[in-house]
């Protein structure tokens, strides 16, 4: 709503005090009010609009909407950041699927003003893969700290699920065929 508005409401004002160089401001401001309300009120959703309701100005209103925001914003942040440190791979699930949901979880907590090297999340979406990848995990901790990179990762990570999904089927084939 903020972008939507924000020309509109650069200049939303309390009722002016009484001066004798505002008279044209204070003529004004009866007028302009409720036809900001109106638009604010409009532009929201059901929620923002019950919450700005009560409020009897526009410069209230606005005030409202940004408390109610920050607040909004503040949890969502907390909640992407645990998110992140709760991202662990399922058992059946696709690695590309996998790195895919942390890049889109990167890209969510950057937008919410939060900071994640490409270090933090190579580190995370290692450490949360599942114990079919132990030895994956045992081997990229030899890897060069230069070389612990997305770059690396995916393709590594990709080489290793072909390698688990054919030694898989030729284990359920019951087939004695060296791998």
């Amino acid at each position: 709503y903020k972008l939507a508005l924000a020309h509109t409401l650069d200049d939303i004002k309390a009722k002016p005090a009484t001066d004798p160089h505002r008279t044209h401001e204070l003529e004004l401001w009866p007028k302009a009010d409720p036809w900001v309300q109106s638009l604010l009120i409009t532009s929201v959703d059901q929620v923002r609009a019950r919450a700005i309701t009560r409020c009897t100005t526009a410069k209230g209103m606005w005030e409202k909407l940004n408390l109610v925001h920050d607040q909004r914003s503040t949890v969502a942040k907390l909640m992407l950041e645990q998110n992140f440190h709760e991202l662990t791979m399922g058992s059946t699930e696709k690695v590309q699927d996998y790195v895919s949901r942390g890049e889109t979880l990167l890209g969510q907590l950057e937008d919410a003003g939060v900071t994640v090297t490409e270090e933090q999340l190579v580190n995370k979406l290692v450490m949360g893969l599942p114990k079919k990848y132990l030895s994956f995990i045992s081997h990229w901790n030899t890897v060069k700290q230069s070389e612990r990179t997305m770059g690396h990762l995916l393709p590594s990570l990709l080489s290793q699920e072909g390698i688990l999904d054919r030694f898989n089927n030729k284990k359920g084939q019951g087939s004695s065929e060296a791998i």
